[in-house]
């Protein structure tokens, strides 16, 4: 999961692009100072599409390698994944 999670982040920095953001030396002192934001979200373009996408493969992957896993543990206990979750199967039991 790991791997496919760097390979999204990867594709996706070239996507997404920052601009520089420029302040005013006085106006970061003073925030600062006041132990506010330097940065005001407003000041970073999201692109919400791109955002999503993202949001989505994680989440897939997520859930792709949490069934792995549960695929492999019922393997190991001699069980196999069914469609009826209340009625798991011996390894050697008829179909």
């Amino acid at each position: 999961m790991q791997i496919a999670l760097v390979d999204m982040e990867r594709r996706m920095r070239t996507r997404l692009t920052l601009p520089w953001i420029s302040a005013e030396d006085s106006w970061l002192q003073e925030q600062e100072k006041a132990g506010r934001a330097l940065v005001r979200f407003g000041d970073i373009p999201i692109d919400w599409t791109d955002f999503r996408l993202i949001f989505r493969q994680i989440a897939v992957n997520i859930l792709l390698d949490l069934h792995d896993t549960s695929t492999r543990l019922l393997a190991e206990v001699g069980l196999r994944a069914t469609a009826d979750p209340d009625q798991p199967r011996a390894k050697n039991a008829a179909p």
